[in-house]
């Protein structure tokens, strides 16, 4: 599952990178500073991608609901204690 969550963070920077900087300029960040685009883009990827890095984060979405759901079905339903370790790293 969290490699599922690794792999779903970095295609959604990778599709918004990729969406932003499609027209060859860098994206404004905080501070002034600014990410350049290392490549200029065709204009017509910018709509695919968007569409990727949408259902991407539906995806993710999903992840964490089914996350979230195991978390409570351990605790609630077979009433171990791995929703308290995840609060709290200390309790065994």
């Amino acid at each position: 599952m969290h490699l599922a969550f690794y792999i779903t963070l970095l295609a959604l920077g990778v599709t918004g990178y990729v969406i932003t900087t499609a027209k060859g300029k860098p994206i404004d960040l905080v501070f002034g500073w600014q990410l350049p685009a290392l490549r200029s883009w065709p204009t017509a990827i910018a709509e695919p991608m968007g569409f990727l890095h949408r259902w991407i984060a539906y995806g993710l979405g999903a992840l964490i609901l089914l996350h979230s759901g195991a978390a409570l079905l351990h605790h609630f339903v077979q009433h171990d204690a791995t929703l308290k370790r995840m609060l709290s790293p200390g309790c065994k």
